[in-house]
């Protein structure tokens, strides 16, 4: 998906049922979880035990709402993130180009935007995430039900902007970077 702009919107009333689910809501650190039947002995340890999963941050996010994955050139410009379950938004693994600017992030249960994953530190240029821009965004209430909430989540990533955002009623942090 690419060069789409989203403006005005409000994306509103939805939930996330997977922590009422037999896999339960085993959180790691900012919403992202252990999955899994065998996630607790393996995933995120890498070289440490037999059969680890690689890199150590191979732990599963919360879903996001509005959720895009190697999206180019989109824009998010005054849209209304309120009353979600999981996280409001979600630019995954590989998202370039993008824009989240003047939109508001209000009563979410898990984390506010989501920028990039933590499973592919070494992914090719083309594919890794970079050159975008969270800017002058409200976030406020996030984190209501999951506690490891954070307004902004950003993954490995390069040549990205976060700046000028206010951030209001956080349990955990505001920003997580790297």
């Amino acid at each position: 998906m690419h060069n789409i702009v989203f403006s005005g919107l409000q994306f509103s009333y939805a939930t996330w049922l997977g922590p009422s689910s037999s896999e339960g809501f085993s959180e790691i650190q900012a919403n992202y979880q252990v999955t899994g039947p065998d996630g607790y002995p393996r995933q995120g340890l890498c070289a440490l035990v037999p059969g680890g999963k690689c890199p150590y941050g191979a732990w599963t996010p919360e879903p996001g709402n509005v959720d895009l994955g190697f999206a180019h050139d989109i824009q998010f410009v005054k849209d209304e993130f309120i009353h979600l379950g999981a996280a409001g938004l979600s630019l995954g693994d590989g998202a370039q180009n993008d824009l989240v600017q003047g939109c508001i992030f209000a009563d979410i249960s898990g984390n506010g935007l989501q920028l990039g994953g933590v499973d592919a530190p070494l992914a090719p240029i083309a594919e890794f995430t970079s050159g975008n821009h969270i800017e002058n965004n409200l976030f406020r209430n996030v984190g209501a039900e999951y506690r490891g909430g954070i307004a902004i989540v950003v993954g490995y990533a390069r040549d990205s902007i976060v700046a000028h955002n206010q951030i209001d009623q956080v349990p955990y942090a505001a920003i997580s970077m790297g």
